[in-house]
């Protein structure tokens, strides 16, 4: 399948943000600070679908050769597919925060509580509109990146009549989602000769609950393209080229098309069943709630410094989902409420030590132990039964959370005109960390989902859940280097540079084993093992400039099923693992002050136009998305009251 698509989002965004300060006295201050922000954001997308059959194709990489049409142009493209989307959030954010500051005698107190707030309403409009009119064509893919498609005597003339263009059905989908979350912290510092001491306790209370719907409806009488208002430009070329498989030959103005359905309502047929299922399975609740304390302590002798502490952790979570169920036929037969909790403890010592060579040379030497939590949509304990296509998935709530531990060694060096050169190595030991997991049930049975499923009641269906990984590690290399070249005469003093480079090489045990039972290892998902950051600055006066360029090595994205495909001439088994191709981009920055409180900026991002590639084992054989987001440039003015 090649899907060409275009797609642009505006966003309009509002905020402001208020802060008070009242000092009582030269030992004591509070602070009241709050601030709203309002998101508005859009996104267009326009689309075709070219669908050869596969039993049209003549090699592997070509179609044709088939009945009807000229030679060679077998394959047609009988109600050619357009699909038109306008998707819509509204996205509010609230907080306020109340916290003070008191010196004491002999030691300082803050404390603070505070409130958060996000609210997320969204719309999804799916036009959906087939030809009548049949076109031949040639689709050859022997360049997965680059596929080619002709017609059969194809010019713009050709392109589907706009009264040929029938509008078939709007799929409507609507979602509000909220947020709020609660917190309370309190610290004490409390100085002794040359050591300090702080201990304190926070608390974090989260609440998550959502909906969603969607109406399926169909037209009660026959439209086409021709009724609706139309964006003039004719030809988009997607992918900057100009073939014409990568045209749209026109875009709808969705906004008008958004008005003519809510217009047209009473006469679209719903879909009751669709709006059914995702009612009764989109519904969820969740409560998290961390409690923590803590205790550190900093000692300074001669040229050493020492960090140590603490800080224990107990989260408690609780969970609303649903249990849904589609029959054999394809009907959705209703859904029921399950209930998950489960609560954990952590203990996270650290310690550094820092030696200092010289004054403007330090050794560090560090251990500390951290956790990556399990998200929400992985511990949902909502689950899927589908006799149709016989899958079974669903989030997984008795997942651990991941804990890591690591050790860092670095070397550091600052200049005497800014700037600082550092080396550095790591080591990380990582358990339990948490991935998506794919297989087919045996005849034992599933454990682990929201309850054990029959033993043998769903063997060979496909599942699909979050797991825990028995253990990773990542290790390697860092350095950077950052400095102003104002040693460097004239015009060129005015510039700056920084760049740094990191290696990891990460392995990770998913369950993979071979015929021995040896541990298949695997590359940490999402780990870039080389990642280069570079840029360049120039400021004079009140103008100032910035280039930079980032570029990530090739990365294993998803882990597919733990079973391998049988090799045919490789010698190495082969997963159905996903992975992203390198990406890069570069980036400016440009501010100018005119006056103490009024400055103008522009912001560029993707300069470069990166060409985002999906794939599976081999980019140039199995390429499963190739996407262009385009380049995107703010600007804007600031004032300071």
């Amino acid at each position: 399948q090649l899907r060409p698509r275009m797609r642009f989002s505006p966003t309009d965004r509002y905020g402001t943000a208020m802060q008070f300060t009242f000092q009582p006295t030269d030992r004591t201050t509070f602070h009241v600070q709050g601030m709203f922000n309002y998101l508005e954001r859009e996104s267009h997308t326009f689309q075709k679908d070219i669908s050869p059959e596969i039993g049209r194709y003549y090699t592997p990489n070509q179609t044709g050769n088939g009945s009807g049409g000229a030679e060679g142009f077998s394959t047609n493209w009988a109600m050619m597919p357009f699909d038109f989307q306008l998707d819509e959030s509204d996205i509010h954010q609230y907080t306020f925060q109340f916290s003070a500051r008191h010196l004491f005698e002999r030691m300082d107190m803050e404390y603070a509580l505070g409130w958060g707030h996000g609210r997320t309403i969204g719309n999804t409009y799916n036009f959906e509109f087939r030809s009548n009119e049949r076109y031949d064509y040639l689709v050859n893919i022997e360049d997965r990146l680059h596929p080619e498609v002709d017609f059969t005597y194809w010019s713009p003339q050709h392109w589907p009549k706009e009264e040929a263009m029938t509008f078939r059905r709007i799929d409507h989908r609507w979602n509000n989602h909220i947020d709020n979350e609660f917190l309370g912290r309190i610290d004490f510092t409390v100085p002794f000769k040359q050591t300090t001491f702080k201990f304190g306790a926070s608390a974090i209370m989260s609440y998550k609950d959502g909906k969603s719907e969607r109406y399926r409806q169909e037209l009660l009488s026959n439209v086409t393209v021709k009724l609706f208002d139309k964006i003039p430009n004719r030809d988009w070329p997607l992918f900057e080229r100009s073939h014409q498989a990568y045209q749209l030959p026109w875009l709808l103005d969705l906004h008008s098309a958004r008005d003519w359905y809510y217009t047209n309502y009473p006469n679209f047929r719903t879909d009751m069943e669709v709006w059914a299922q995702e009612k009764e399975t989109s519904k969820y609740f969740a409560n998290e709630n961390t409690f923590a304390g803590y205790g550190m302590m900093t000692v300074r002798f001669g040229r050493f410094t020492f960090l140590g502490g603490v800080r224990v952790e107990h989260t408690t979570n609780s969970y609303d989902g649903r249990d849904a169920r589609i029959s054999q036929s394809g009907n959705f037969l209703g859904a029921e409420d399950v209930k998950a909790s489960n609560d954990f403890t952590n203990l996270f010592p650290n310690a550094q030590l820092v030696f200092a060579l010289s004054r403007f040379t330090n050794v560090r030497l560090a251990y500390s132990r951290s956790i990556g939590r399990p998200g929400f949509n992985e511990l949902n304990p909502q689950l899927m039964r589908d006799y149709y296509s016989e899958r079974l998935s669903g989030g997984n709530p008795n997942l651990k959370p991941m804990v890591a531990n690591n050790l860092d060694f670095m070397v550091d060096h600052y200049f005497l005109n800014v700037g600082q050169i550092s080396l550095g190595l790591f080591y990380k030991d990582l358990t339990d960390f948490v991935y998506r997991f794919q297989d087919i049930i045996g005849p034992g049975g599933v454990e682990g989902l929201v309850t054990d499923v029959e033993e043998g009641l769903y063997a060979g269906w496909n599942w699909s859940t979050y797991m825990n990984g028995d253990e990773a590690t990542v290790y390697g290399f860092e350095m950077s280097w950052q400095q102003n070249l104002n040693f460097l005469p004239g015009f060129l003093s005015n510039f700056g540079v920084y760049t740094t480079y990191s290696y990891a090489h990460s392995v990770s045990d998913i369950g993979r084993r071979d015929t021995d039972g040896n541990v298949v290892w695997a590359p940490l998902a999402g780990q870039r093992p080389h990642v280069v950051n570079a840029g360049l600055d120039f400021s004079l006066g009140g103008f100032f400039t910035q280039m930079s360029y980032q570029w990530g090595a090739p990365s294993l994205s998803s882990y597919g099923s733990p079973r391998w495909v049988p090799p045919i001439q490789l010698r190495e088994r082969v997963y159905f693992d996903s992975y992203r191709d390198a990406a890069n981009n570069m980036s400016m920055t440009v501010r100018y002050r005119l006056t103490e409180n009024f400055r103008l900026w522009a912001d560029g991002s993707n300069l470069l136009n990166y060409r985002s590639i999906s794939y599976q084992y081999d980019r140039d054989y199995y390429p499963t998305n190739v996407s262009l987001s385009g380049r995107t440039v703010n600007a804007g003015i600031h004032y300071t009251f």
